[in-house]
Formats: C-alpha cells, sequence, structure tokens
C-alpha cells in the first residue's frame, strides 16, 4: 500500500507550531493514520519543501512504519521519533532544510536498492547509515543508484570523521556539487565498472577528481557549472575520461570553452556549449574533437562569420571539402542578436549540411524555413544518411 500525503500550500504552520497541542495532535493523527493502514510499505511526502508541519508530521507517521517501509520519498526533510531506524528501506529521496538542522533519519544500508539526497550540506555526515555511529566503513551491498546534491558547506556541524563509503553493486551515480569538493568521490570506493556516471561540479572540483580513483562506465557526462573551463580543466577532463573509458557515450556540457589549443578529448562522444560561441569557434571545434557524434550549442554568434562559409551551386557539390568529423546530430539556438540579418543562419546551416556527411539529425532555431527546404532536396544526394531536419522558423529575420 502507498501513502501520498500533499500539505495544503495555504496553510500558515507558524500559526500553530508553538502551541501548546501542536505536539501532542501530530502524534494522535499520525497513530490513528497508522492503525487505519498498517499495510503501508510506501509513503511519498510531497508539497513545497520546507514545510515544517509536512517535515513533523511525516517524520512521525513514516516513524510509526519503520521496520516495513520499503520506499520513503519527500522533498522536505524527514525527522522521525528519537531512536527510530528504518531497517526494510529499498528506495529512499529526502531533502533537507535548516529548520530540521539538515539531518537524515537512521537507514540500515543493507536493503537499500536508490538512495537520492537533495540539498545536503559539505562535510556532512554518514553516520545515520552506520550501526555504531562511529567512523570507519559503510558498506551498500544492494545499492544501484546513488544521487548526491550537495548544498555549500556545513559550518555549524561538519564532521571531522573518515568514513569509507563501499558501493559494490553501485550501477548509476549522479553527484551535483557548486564547491570545490566533492566529498563523496574523496571518501567512496566504488566497483571496476558501471552503468552512468554524470557529474555537475565546478572546474576546481574537476581537477581533484582527475586524480580520484573512478570505474569503467558505459556512459559518462560531466558538465562544469562555472567558467573555470581553461586548458588545465580540459586536461582533467581528458584523464578522466580516458581513465573511465566510456564504451557508449562521453558528454561535456560547458559554459565556456576555449577558442584554441584545444585537448584532444579523445574519448568524447557529444559537446554542449551553453556560452556564446563564434561560427568559427564551432568549426574549430569540431575539427579537433574528431570524435564527436554530437555537439549543441545554446548561443551560437552570427557576427564576423568568416568568409569561407560560402554555398556552392549544386554542381559543385561533389568539390566541398568534409570537415573530417563523425558527427550524426546538432543543435543550433541563436536567439534574438542586434543585426541578425535573414541568410547568415541559413548560410551557417547550408554549410554544415555540406561539410558533415555523416549528419543524420540536425535542429535548428531562428531559421528561414523555405531556403532550407528548397537547399535540402537540391543537395539530398550528398547526403544519403540525413534523416531529420527540425527548423523553428525565425520572426523578422
Amino acid at each position: 500500500m502507498t501513502l501520498v500525503l500533499n500539505p495544503d500550500p495555504r496553510s500558515r504552520p507558524e500559526r500553530v507550531m508553538n502551541g501548546p497541542k501542536y505536539r501532542e495532535g501530530i502524534q494522535k493523527f499520525s497513530a490513528a493514520l497508522a492503525d487505519t493502514m498498517p499495510g503501508v510499505l510506501q509513503i511519498k511526502l510531497c508539497g513545497k519543501a520546507g514545510n515544517p508541519v509536512a517535515r513533523d508530521f511525516g517524520g512521525e507517521l513514516a516513524g510509526r512504519f519503520s521496520e516495513q517501509l520499503h520506499v520513503l520519498q519527500s522533498w522536505n526533510q524527514v525527522v522521525p521519533p528519537a531512536g527510530c531506524v528504518f531497517r526494510q528501506l529499498r528506495q529512499v529521496s529526502l531533502g533537507h532544510d535548516r529548520w530540521g538542522g539538515y539531518h537524515l533519519p537512521r537507514i540500515d544500508p543493507a536493503t537499500l536498492v536508490r538512495l537520492a539526497v537533495h540539498n545536503w550540506p559539505l562535510g556532512r555526515s554518514w553516520a545515520p547509515f552506520s550501526a555504531d555511529d562511529k567512523a570507519g566503513e559503510i558498506e551498500f551491498p544492494s545499492l544501484r543508484t546513488l544521487c548526491i546534491f550537495y548544498r555549500g558547506a556545513d559550518t555549524e556541524h561538519p564532521d571531522t570523521r573518515v568514513w569509507q563509503l563501499r558501493f559494490p553493486a553501485l550501477k548509476i551515480m549522479r553527484l551535483y556539487s557548486p564547491r570545490e569538493v566533492c566529498p563523496l568521490l574523496q571518501h567512496a570506493v566504488l566497483p571496476a565498472h558501471m552503468d552512468a556516471v554524470s557529474i555537475r561540479v565546478t572546474g576546481a572540483c574537476v581537477r581533484l577528481m582527475s586524480s580520484s580513483a573512478l570505474p569503467a562506465v558505459g556512459r559518462f557526462r560531466i558538465h562544469i557549472l562555472d567558467n573555470d573551463t581553461g586548458l588545465e580543466v580540459l586536461d582533467a577532463v581528458n584523464r578522466i575520461s580516458v581513465r573511465m573509458r566510456p564504451r557508449e557515450e562521453a558528454t561535456l556540457d560547458v559554459n565556456s570553452i576555449p577558442s584554441s589549443g584545444i585537448p584532444a578529448l579523445a574519448s568524447l562522444t557529444k559537446l554542449v556549449v551553453r556560452a556564446p560561441t563564434g561560427v568559427d569557434t564551432m568549426l574549430a571545434l569540431i575539427q579537433a574533437l574528431p570524435g564527436l557524434t554530437g555537439m549543441i550549442v545554446w548561443h551560437l554568434a552570427l557576427d564576423n562569420i568568416q568568409a569561407d562559409i560560402s554555398v556552392p551551386g549544386p554542381a559543385e557539390a561533389r568539390v566541398v571539402e568534409p570537415l573530417g568529423t563523425r558527427i550524426e546530430a546538432m543543435t543550433l539556438s541563436v536567439g534574438r542578436q542586434p543585426g541578425m540579418r535573414r541568410g547568415k543562419l541559413a548560410a551557417v546551416v547550408k554549410h554544415l549540411l555540406l561539410r558533415i556527411p555523416t549528419l543524420r539529425s540536425l535542429v535548428a532555431a531562428q531559421v528561414p524555413a523555405e531556403p532550407i527546404a528548397y537547399f535540402v532536396s537540391a543537395f539530398v544526394g550528398r547526403y544519403p544518411h540525413l534523416a531529420a531536419v527540425n527548423l523553428r522558423v525565425g520572426q523578422g529575420l
């Protein structure tokens, strides 16, 4: 049985929390609900994060099923009664807030298959997963998916103890850290092979990761959150990618990227660039990263397009030199740019269509559709693998 609780977002809990009967009411109502539905195996607490009534009532109620619950999900922090230990949980997804002291409930790790913790302070203790609350080794023998989303540093209650965290069965890991470190990677013992690893961290954290013990993976994605993506960080990305040997896909997602001197990044298969990027830089990236099969440029700058972006007539198509890439899918977006003329992006799209014969899918925004449609039909023999052209027609170009 699944129990879903969704507090009224219009409620004003601060009006009653300090009342003398608040705690007694929480306990009585949770006891009555537990007696009514004794077979509950899943509890999902919905509603806005940081709701103190949802936190207190959800924790009290979940604690009454601590010996049997299989699934516990809540954007709010779950604060069960003192001494409560969840012994049968398989799936856990929990939020944190400062009102609850950023504490996790005590959980036996033996049965966990999926664990997600949101808004967790850096340096927070893993003691809730340890039977004796002492620093040492904690093993998660059945855990398949781990998602940790860190917040800022915990300056009030930092944990100075050293924990070795073992994940022998882990298949999927997602990490987020907006600071210079990612504590989990410093203490985790990961299996030799995993299916997928996705990491959203700063450039400084990437440099630290490049010397960490990392598994071989099927799919790997690294998103650098800040603008620290100079050559030193890209070299670190290359070392990480080489060590992890992604078998299927390796994606780099950046807010900025150098226009020259880019390392080979031989394992990279997909590049996402979120910063304004000139056409010359985009073409240089394509040629510098021959292993790419996919590319997304969210802010393609159309000023100063070089003269060699030209479109030959149909009779000259055979003499156009390919770019020497294996890219199969591209997405281009330009947004609104002052002084952008109607034909600029159309010329770039035509240029790419001719010079990337492996292209199967092209998505472009703010493109005049009619000339592109004519161009595709005229040069259809040049790119026999092209399967889809998705154009968002621009207004006022």
